[in-house]
């Protein structure tokens, strides 16, 4: 309690961490690489706020949100945090090339005497002025033709009731996968994907979240991803079974394509080893069963829930084992034509 004034840097901190510090006394976030002498921006945080940005930048350094063209960005819009001022390095020690990589001329003063350090930082302006960082840019992904930013993911999981850290991965599948740590009692993986589902596009939802009580780290405490568990295709989130018949039918077609004992509501497709061609085998099964349905509504809900709401709101299904057509019916289409459609993009 003697400690009246404590500074975090370094390392991103997680929110649930500085909310506990700040209480009785006044927790800075600083940000800041090496190359610009150390500290550039800096937060007083007030132990309130839902994200624990890195603030302003400190006197007689100037912050730029750059698009991939050196060109400024709007608030909301995640760019690379590019950082200009006194305390800017001259370069790398005989590195010549990378010297000039990194370093690169001021976009705003052509006279060319000033420099602009490209930190590898993603960040966003946030309507108060302050910046919000959201991770590497070289931790940036895209899949199925999707940009994915997992530091993004990670901060909205971050921003959870209960959540003390997380850490977001790929699988050789291409599926996003998360790892939280949290000690609240309760607290199940379909209730963040459902929280998340509110922030995020479904294509940035994990498909699968671990709930650990902590999560493994490194000497230097970093997340050890090596020793993170591993995901298999029995591996489920909080399993949660069919509340309708057209949700049990979608599980059992499930269970008969991918050749799993249980599949719950929430359970992604492509987690449990879906992949193209078995999108055309479900599309065919469901067609079987009396559920019209097109392999670019599997893609873009591949969750059951979600399916069946798709379905409910635009495809024919069976009620009392006759088909039902509606307005909106959902025609089925050419699969084939489909899937290369989607898998070119």
């Amino acid at each position: 309690q003697s400690v009246k004034h404590l500074i975090v840097a370094g390392e991103s901190c997680p929110i649930a961490l500085a909310k506990q510090w700040s209480k009785g006394r006044q927790l800075y976030n600083a940000y800041g690489p090496s190359e610009t002498t150390v500290c550039a921006t800096i937060n007083a945080y007030d132990g309130t706020s839902g994200i624990l940005s890195i603030g302003k930048p400190i006197a007689n350094v100037q912050v730029y949100v750059l698009d991939k063209y050196n060109q400024l960005l709007p608030t909301g819009a995640i760019g690379e945090l590019h950082i200009g001022g006194v305390g800017l390095a001259k370069g790398y020690i005989g590195k010549p090339a990378l010297t000039e990589q990194k370093f690169i001329n001021h976009p705003f003063k052509p006279n060319g005497s000033e420099k602009l350090y490209k930190t590898g930082d993603l960040v966003r302006w946030l309507d108060n002025g302050e910046l919000e960082f959201i991770g590497r840019a070289d931790n940036q992904i895209k899949i199925r033709g999707h940009r994915i930013e997992l530091g993004e993911i990670e901060s909205q999981l971050q921003q959870q009731a209960g959540v003390e850290h997380a850490v977001v991965i790929v699988t050789e599948a291409q599926q996003l996968v998360a790892y939280v740590a949290s000690r609240v009692q309760g607290l199940t993986a379909a209730q963040l994907q459902a929280s998340l589902k509110q922030h995020l596009p479904n294509y940035m939802v994990p498909s699968q979240i671990v709930l650990q009580d902590v999560l493994p780290l490194t000497a230097n405490g970093k997340v050890d991803k090596k020793a993170l568990p591993a995901i298999t295709a029995d591996t489920h989130s909080d399993y949660v079974a069919p509340s309708n018949p057209l949700e049990q039918t979608l599980c059992e077609i499930w269970q008969a394509v991918l050749g799993v004992k249980q599949v719950g509501i929430y359970d992604n497709f492509f987690a449990l080893g879906g992949h193209s061609l078995l999108v055309m085998q479900l599309v065919s099964a469901a067609n079987k069963a009396g559920i019209l349905l097109s392999a670019r509504a599997v893609f873009a809900n591949p969750c059951v829930a979600d399916l069946a709401c798709s379905i409910n709101e635009s495809a024919n299904i069976v009620e009392g084992g006759q088909i039902v057509e509606k307005p909106a019916a959902l025609k089925l289409e050419l699969a084939a034509h489909e899937l290369a459609l989607i898998e070119r993009q």
